[in-house]
């Protein structure tokens, strides 16, 4: 196994190499996932106690977990902050408001005929 050293100052002024010894270290798996606490499903009552069943249980029932939008969340933050003082388009909002009042009054259809409407209504 390699030696290393590292230069160390006496003191009496002079230098002298000092060994570092190298101490075992933890497999990096271990240090970036901690264990989870067992904890009941609100989505179908089984109980998870790892982070693979977790994964799985997740995956199966169509579930996202919170963490994995935090950057989402503080770009829609940013979005709202600017609409708030004024700062967006104008005119491509008012079409999407169009566009979601068309939808609501319509049934939520999403069909192609949508934006014809909608240009009928602007008319």
């Amino acid at each position: 196994m390699k030696r290393r050293y590292r230069q160390v100052k006496n003191l009496d002024g002079s230098n002298s190499m000092v060994e570092i010894i190298a101490q075992p270290r933890q497999a990096i798996h271990e240090v970036m996932q901690d264990t989870i606490e067992p904890f009941m499903s609100p989505v179908t009552g089984e109980m998870i106690e790892s982070r693979q069943q977790l994964h799985k249980h997740m995956k199966e029932n169509n579930l996202a977990n919170t963490a994995d939008f935090t950057e989402h969340w503080k770009v829609k933050a940013h979005e709202r902050s600017e609409m708030s003082k004024g700062n967006f388009d104008r005119p491509a909002r008012l079409e999407e408001i169009k566009k979601s009042i068309y939808r609501l009054e319509h049934g939520y259809k999403d069909h192609p005929d949508v934006n014809r409407d909608i240009r009928e209504l602007d008319r």
